[in-house]
């Protein structure tokens, strides 16, 4: 799993300049703002989007997820049934997401066309207005489509989390948007009538969204919450127990409130984990790591391969991926041997083998002894698939590289120290494979989950 970064965006229709009619330029912040994440979100290339919306089946009692396999919309409602769209859903991670949810306690429903409307599905104005600027270059990812319950705000909170559980069993990244408008009773003129609740809580809101806290969104008064006449909050609770994980950088891209309804685009750019509460004298790995690890001083102190554990995540024994083990003492590398594509039953098979390959058959080093165990720093990376690339799409920190002629292959690792282009990214991965850099060849990327 990669969440690459999460989104926080209104949905006016008015916005989309078909639909506008010009009106779009009366809130030209917000169309700046959501146009700017469109070039964002497009650069990241996301193999899955989420949108968390408040306009779709709406229970009570239960998160709305969304289990259609062929996901189509349009803004008829709006005047203008020409402005359609149309995506996959990921079935896989729906019902994935359903049994984690069960299982956390946390009540949800599997909805499908048919199921209390009686009619066919269709994605509504809180997912289409954040894809309105979209456009992919080449294939569209799958679109996940999850309306918030009237649930608790632990419960919401908590599902963001389930959210993320079910995400890291699956060699996908992922972008998640929360759509929502903030209060509706900013103005006399607007939806509602001016309340004092509506601007105090767009503050809180801009504030938490500009110092990526939310802690003091949590715990607003229910009823400021409930004064504001809003329709965001609860895709914000899903969104803070989604990123409550992280480290982040947050930036409040724009804020605005020109017909009485509050707009607020705000992007979450993910650094990397949040570093847990450890115990003094302890140290909690990477799961990934830790297999990794014990199968290295396994092998170093008994020269037979570790067991298969029976206390791995799910995602390590139901995942299939190439993988590549990087040992390093003293900050020089010790070893590195690994797979572009699965060769074993599962992800921790894989992890166990190359670790020992890396350990004792690299043959560039000798192998590990159990001296010195305690020195080792050890690495794991989860390959992505490997995809055809020119060298306008490299890009060594992002990127991992392949370079193939006939039978020789070599290949270079993403985020390397001293790789700091593509050129010398692709010189060294061609003197790995023994090609010369004036013969032709073909280049790949790929892209890896790094477990440190």
């Amino acid at each position: 799993m990669k969440l690459l970064a999460a989104y926080l965006s209104p949905h006016p229709p008015v916005v989309l300049p078909p639909i506008g009619g010009g009106r779009e330029r009366e809130c030209q912040r917000t169309l700046d703002g959501i146009q700017r994440m469109s070039r964002a979100i497009e650069e990241l290339a996301p193999d899955n989007i989420i949108v968390i919306t408040p306009h779709g089946p709406l229970y009570r009692d239960a998160i709305t997820i969304v289990n259609e396999g062929e996901l189509e919309g349009n803004f008829g409602q709006f005047g203008n049934p020409e402005l359609s769209f149309r995506y996959e859903n990921n079935l896989a991670f729906t019902g994935q997401l359903q049994e984690n949810a069960e299982r956390a306690k946390i009540p949800t429903i599997l909805f499908h066309s048919g199921m209390g409307f009686g009619r066919r599905y269709e994605l509504d104005h809180g997912v289409m207005v954040p894809l309105g600027f979209l456009n992919w270059k080449n294939r569209a990812p799958k679109l996940i489509p999850i309306n918030y319950g009237l649930l608790t705000r632990e419960e919401l909170f908590d599902f963001g989390r389930v959210l993320l559980e079910t995400m890291e069993g699956f060699q996908e990244s992922f972008v998640v948007i929360a759509s929502g408008d903030l209060s509706h009773a900013l103005k006399d003129s607007g939806p509602y009538a001016f309340r004092e609740e509506g601007p105090l809580f767009d503050q809180k809101v801009v504030e938490a969204v500009e110092s990526g806290d939310f802690q003091e969104l949590m715990e607003l008064p229910e009823a400021l919450v409930e004064g504001a006449q809003q329709c965001g909050y609860n895709s914000l609770l899903i969104l803070a127990g989604l990123l409550s994980s992280f480290e982040y950088d947050s930036e409040l891209i724009s804020y605005e409130g020109p017909f009485g309804v509050g707009y607020g685009v705000g992007e979450f750019r993910i650094k990397g984990r949040a570093p847990e509460e450890i115990e003094e004298g302890q140290e909690e790995l990477d799961p990934y790591v830790d297999l990794a690890v014990r199968s290295i001083e396994n092998y170093a102190k008994t020269r037979t391969m570790l067991p298969l554990p029976e206390d791995l995540p799910l995602e390590l024994m139901q995942n299939r991926a190439g993988v590549f083990v990087s040992i390093h003492s003293h900050g020089q590398l010790r070893g590195c041997i690994g797979t572009i594509s699965p060769t074993k039953e599962n992800v921790a098979m894989e992890i166990i083998h190359n670790a020992v390959s890396a350990s004792a058959y690299d043959p560039r080093f000798y192998a590990v002894s159990p001296e010195e165990l305690e020195e080792l720093e050890v690495s794991v990376d989860v390959l992505g698939e490997a995809e055809p690339a020119s060298f306008a799409d490299l890009d060594p920190k992002r990127y991992g590289v392949i370079v193939t002629k006939g039978r020789r292959r070599g290949l270079l690792l993403p985020e390397l120290e001293g790789v700091d282009t593509a050129q010398k990214q692709v010189e060294i991965a061609l003197e790995k494979a023994g090609i010369h850099p004036e013969e032709s060849y073909e280049l790949e990327r790929f892209e890896v989950i790094r477990h440190i």
